[in-house]
């Protein structure tokens, strides 16, 4: 990644998919709001620290001066959830749509997500299931930078009680010589149905399986799982 800092901008590459002028990214370890549009490959400056932007809010109510914090997986600022990027400018309640933040240039912690809706890298941000006879399989492929999943699970058909959606993440490139330690798993189930995860992990395959504890649960069903799925708890090297 490519870091040139002009006082208060940051020069970066633009992800799949572009950036737009005035729309918030996380690239890598920054938050930045694009001061430009430009498409994927190419270079554009994002505002990052000492400057007031303008921000889709999550709705609740904050005062002048409160720490700002960025929600990935919801695409908003609120006061409580998320890396913290800066602090409110204003007070607002859950009649607005927007708040302005000032920005302090935080740099993100190492982990790395791609996250719904605002993933900066063309990451997949929904995992479709093709569920047969209860059960449900998919496969994702990641970068070897990202060591988390937070988005949503949606399966096309029935999941049965007692049966399992089995996830299998790749991140390729991986050498024999890395092994991927122990690693959870963190959801929160919007059906309401209970299921218990198991993680397996060989050099360059993470597989996640959860099996419904609860009830069949009748599909097609968009994002009957959200939440948070760690891929990689630590890699060391043989």
């Amino acid at each position: 990644m490519d870091l040139k800092s002009i006082s208060n901008l940051i020069e970066l590459t633009a992800p799949a998919g572009g950036v737009v002028e005035g729309s918030p990214y996380v690239i890598k370890t920054r938050f930045v709001v694009a001061n430009e549009t430009k498409s994927a490959g190419e270079k554009f400056f994002g505002i990052f620290r000492d400057k007031v932007v303008t921000l889709p809010f999550y709705g609740g109510t904050v005062y002048d001066g409160e720490p700002a914090h960025w929600w990935q997986s919801d695409g908003t600022v609120t006061d409580y959830e998320g890396y913290e990027i800066g602090w409110f400018v204003g007070d607002y309640t859950a009649a607005d749509a927007t708040a302005e933040v000032h920005l302090n240039g935080s740099v993100f912690p190492h982990r790395k997500r791609a996250a719904y809706p605002l993933d900066g890298g063309g990451l997949p941000t929904e995992i479709s299931v093709s569920m047969v006879a209860g059960s449900g399989t998919a496969a994702v492929t990641l970068p070897d930078w990202v060591e988390c999943f937070e988005g949503a699970i949606s399966i096309d058909g029935e999941w049965k009680k007692k049966k399992a959606i089995t996830l299998t993440f790749t991140v390729p490139g991986v050498t024999t010589r890395d092994v991927w330690a122990a690693s959870a798993i963190e959801t929160t189930i919007d059906t309401g149905v209970l299921f218990t995860p198991s993680v397996k992990a060989t050099t360059d395959t993470l597989t996640v399986t959860m099996i419904n504890d609860d009830r069949d649960v009748a599909g097609p069903v968009a994002r009957v799982v959200t939440g948070i799925i760690y891929l990689l708890a630590q890699r060391e090297v043989l």
